[in-house]
């Protein structure tokens, strides 16, 4: 199965030697929940054809509606258009809450640009392809590395490359099951073995079958970055030599099927004999697959093929730990802290970055750095050691500094950082936010802890004796909010049927639904300043100074005291 990028350009291509008019969309940014990732491609034809995809389908439909009548395409520069800005706007076009999508629209992109384009893919090179957003005109380079979308609001340049490659070790049934996930993925797969019992049995015509030894075949193979090769025989005749070639190559994922004995032994084999060190076998991966309680070869397969795209896609936690090493890391943690009595209670977290910080002098305040890291980063270690009790349920809602926040976040652990979800009115008080983080979690929780970005003290402790506290509440108590003499405080903690009158704005805020339910409130008496400092004003970053000198805002001086115009 052909990678999609290249599916939507031949296919593009196909249009306009046709002489038909058609479109180009490129997805160019994101806020919240979005179903296609930053540099989604679709194309669309005058005739109403699309392929690819930007949205879940809605989106698509409303471009068909404007561009398929004969001549609605017009000639001209690129456009740029968002869907979702608006809460009613982003349920009309199916994003889910929050989300908000940003496009570039390119009119009849250049025939003969598009073949050069497709002719240098077709010959395995990376390509850059640059659009100039004023008029339209196209360049195209060779590039030497894969590459995030960049758009500078002069340029728009989207990196394109010849489809991932999956060689395969090994004819058996897994291999058949994996070939299969791997080529609906977009990888060409190719596969080896030089047992004639296994080849006899392989019913994949339409994959290449080699016969050859499996080192001399990855040699052959000039496995590049976008080249996994994955051992599945069982037989260290075949896949240790096959595995040391592989790890001398830039492939960005090398692994062997086994049971962790089985690869604790293939690494002591390759130590002893092939004069192997610990350091030189870091890149080899075993046991495969992300651990999903996998039994039959499908199962298996789903495994690996999960692993494998989580490698291939940045950022993902995956991509820097084997199944082995997570397992691992996640012992060291149970070792270093005590954990909460485990319980089936499902829990979310919303957290609130959408202000202004006027009275701060207009910076992002969950940006300021404080003993080295910014407020937010501190924020998102000190909760990383209750994922087992937030799990995914995570989301951060932005707004007048969503560029800034979302631009530090993506230089963070992936594991860390939660998803952003985007107020579209952020210049109302908290309660949109509240509502907007809401709204975007899933169904099904029994509780969300609510805190706040700019909290510079709050640490894993402390949000866990807030969690400790609200699962000893008394009967009938919804909503808990910690309270240091007399001051309300956060985390505050929400059951779910709280959390639902408020995304349904029944009541608007969650200060009237406490003044409405004062019996189902319990003000947490706690002796803990952590509970209730936050940088809201000069005087809080003043007193913050007090506690520690390393205390700055990135690419700027220290934020001058205002005059308080909030």
């Amino acid at each position: 199965m052909e990678n999609l990028d290249v599916t939507v350009l031949s296919t593009l291509h196909e249009w306009r030697a046709q002489g038909r008019r058609a479109l180009l969309v490129t997805v160019v940014r994101t806020w919240g929940s979005s179903p296609r990732p930053v540099g989604s491609i679709m194309a669309l034809c005058e005739t109403g054809a699309v392929v690819g995809s930007v949205s879940g389908g809605c989106i698509e439909d409303d471009l068909i509606d404007r561009y398929r009548r004969a001549n609605a395409i017009p000639d001209g520069p690129p456009e740029r258009v968002k869907y979702g800005i608006r809460a009613e706007e982003a349920h009309r076009f199916g994003l889910p809450c929050g989300g908000t999508l940003e496009l570039i629209l390119e009119f009849n992109p250049d025939t003969a640009l598009l073949a050069q384009l497709l002719q240098a893919l077709g010959q395995g090179q990376l390509m850059a392809r640059r659009l100039h957003l004023a008029d339209g005109q196209v360049q195209l380079q060779p590039a030497q590395a894969p590459a995030a979308l960049e758009d500078d609001g002069t340029w728009l340049v989207n990196t394109f490359g010849p489809a991932y490659r999956m060689l395969l070790i090994g004819a058996g049934s897994l291999a058949q099951y994996l070939a299969t996930m791997a080529r609906f993925s977009g990888f060409d797969v190719c596969v080896c073995d030089p047992r004639e019992e296994y080849r006899e049995g392989w019913q994949m015509p339409d994959v290449p079958l080699i016969t050859g030894m499996p080192d001399d075949v990855v040699r052959e193979f000039k496995v590049d970055r976008r080249t996994c090769v994955i051992a599945l025989t069982h037989d260290p005749k075949l896949d240790d030599l096959a595995l040391l070639e592989a790890l001398d190559t830039e492939a960005f994922y090398v692994g062997a099927i086994g049971s962790r004995r089985n690869n604790e032994a293939r690494r002591a084999r390759l130590i002893e004999h092939f004069d192997q060190t610990t350091e030189s076998l870091a890149r080899l991966r075993g046991p495969i697959g992300l651990y999903i309680g996998s039994k039959t070869p499908p199962e298996i397969a789903v495994s690996i093929m999960a692993e494998v795209l989580a490698v291939k896609n940045p950022g993902h936690p995956a991509a820097r730990f084997g199944r082995r090493h997570r397992q691992e890391r996640a012992g060291a943690r149970r070792n270093r802290h005590p954990r909460l009595p485990r319980t089936h209670v499902s829990t979310g977290l919303v957290i609130l970055a959408a202000g202004a910080g006027r009275r701060m002098g207009g910076v992002a305040k969950c940006l300021l750095e404080f003993e080295g890291r910014s407020l937010i980063a501190r924020l998102l270690q000190q909760l990383q050691d209750l994922h087992e009790i937030l799990l995914a349920q995570r989301v951060i809602v932005l707004g007048h500094h969503a560029t800034a926040i979302e631009s530090h976040l993506a230089q963070l652990p992936a594991d860390q950082v939660p998803r952003c979800v985007l107020n579209p009115q952020p210049q109302e008080d908290t309660a949109s936010s509240l509502r907007v983080g809401l709204a975007a979690l899933p169904p099904g929780l029994q509780q969300v802890l609510v805190l706040l970005a700019d909290q510079p003290l709050i640490d894993t402790h402390d949000v866990r004796a807030a969690l400790q506290a609200y699962a000893q509440r008394a009967p009938g108590i919804q909503v808990q909010v910690p309270q240091v003499q007399g001051q309300p405080g956060h985390p505050v903690i929400l059951d779910a049927a709280v959390c639902a009158q408020l995304v349904a704005q029944d009541p608007p805020s969650l200060r009237q639904w406490r003044a409405e339910h004062p019996q189902s409130v319990r003000l947490w008496d706690v002796d803990n300043p952590h509970y209730t400092f936050d940088l809201d004003t000069p005087q809080d970053l003043q007193d913050l100074q007090a506690r520690s000198q390393n205390i700055r805002t990135p690419g700027r001086a220290n934020p001058t005291p205002t005059k308080d115009t909030r």
